[in-house]
């Protein structure tokens, strides 16, 4: 898919998910709370594509998380693998998780 469609259904995803912002995040987490999250496989088995929405949607919401992808699209997963770790602030990581996992 081409990266500026993708990016614009990221940011059509977003606005439909959190519209002026995640309320419930934002009440729980300050800004300053840095967290470690993981992306794992919950399926039995199934091929991973649309990683780049990791990076994508992170990005659209201000950047600064580490990701660190340990499958790339394409792969054959099975139930437990760890596709990717990510690492920054709280309510960043949060906000993204939802568009995130319905995309990838």
């Amino acid at each position: 898919m081409n990266t500026l469609h993708f990016k614009k259904l990221i940011e059509d995803a977003l606005l439909e998910d959190i519209g002026m912002g995640d309320i419930t995040t934002q009440s729980i987490f300050s800004e300053t709370e840095t967290a470690t999250g993981t992306y794992t496989c919950k399926a039995e088995n199934g091929v991973i594509a649309g990683l780049d929405a990791l990076s994508l949607t992170y990005e659209l919401l201000g950047g600064k998380v580490k990701i660190d992808l340990h499958k790339k699209d394409g792969d054959v997963l099975a139930k437990g693998d760890v596709v990717a770790t990510v690492t920054g602030p709280v309510r960043t990581l949060l906000t993204g998780e939802r568009v995130i996992l319905n995309l990838v």
